[in-house]
């Protein structure tokens, strides 16, 4: 099954006088087909969760060059915020070049994302 990819927004530096607007707030995740992204290093995930109960996403990690992996998962609670980040690629950039994102299957209605990127 084909992945999502998620929607980044990039941040603008620090001499960038505008800032950025996150018009869209938060995404919908898309519970069905997991997500991914081409990772470049320094991306900041915020995750919520609008349902009652609580939801889990993990981040997939792979080998690095000392064969360590370590996914990163988090259980979020109604209206709480979770952040990963600033993402390095080291453990976390599959040989496709891709940060892959799990959530619980079609239990996971109601988490949403912002992903930032430098």
């Amino acid at each position: 099954m084909a992945r999502t990819v998620f929607t980044i927004t990039t941040m603008t530096g620090s001499y960038d006088t505008d800032g950025v607007t996150l018009t869209s707030g938060f995404i919908d995740f898309d519970h069905g087909n997991d997500m991914e992204l081409t990772l470049v290093g320094g991306e900041i995930f915020l995750f919520t969760n609008t349902n009652a109960t609580s939801r889990a996403v993990t981040l997939i990690s792979v080998n690095d060059p000392f064969s360590r992996t370590g996914n990163l998962t988090k259980t979020i609670a109604q209206n709480d915020i979770v952040i990963f980040g600033p993402m390095r690629t080291t453990g976390f950039k599959d040989s496709s070049g891709l940060l892959t994102v799990d959530g619980p299957g079609a239990a996971n209605d109601g988490v949403e994302y912002i992903v930032l990127r430098p």
